[in-house]
């Protein structure tokens, strides 16, 4: 998956503004100009890819009630957030909220849950739920 250019022909609807890894459990990830989606694991060299939950706050539910499905494999964001919160004097750029996909012109928000966006060249992602910042 690349990122596009905000002056390309496309950008009146939705785009990619940026995409990140971070191949630990921090809080911000890295700049890439391509990632690569793996199919029912999530983004390739980031830490919270793969099947079983990789969140470390919830070490504690894993060991009360076992390992969960990871539904939290690819981590979006809507890009018009980081204007919303500069207005408010916070100073926040794509990657610093552990995102790996910061996308513009789509309200990720107002998406219900098990919807599907096409992203890239025929990616499919499936919302499974709110991430809060």
């Amino acid at each position: 998956m690349q990122k596009q250019s905000a002056d390309s022909e496309i950008a009146e609807g939705p785009f990619v503004v940026a995409v990140h890894v971070g191949k630990e459990h921090i809080f911000s990830k890295q700049p890439r100009n391509v990632i690569n989606l793996i199919e029912n694991y999530g983004v390739e060299g980031d830490a919270h890819a793969g099947t079983q939950d990789q969140h470390l706050f919830h070490m504690f539910h894993i060991r009360q009630y076992g390992q969960q499905p990871n539904l939290r494999q690819i981590h979006l964001i809507q890009a018009e957030f980081f204007e919303e919160v500069s207005e408010k004097g916070h100073k926040v750029a794509p990657g610093d909220l552990g995102e790996n996909i910061a996308t513009r012109n789509i309200d990720l928000i107002a998406l219900p849950t098990g919807a599907q966006l096409t992203i890239g060249t025929g990616s499919i992602v499936e919302l499974t739920g709110l991430r809060n910042p």
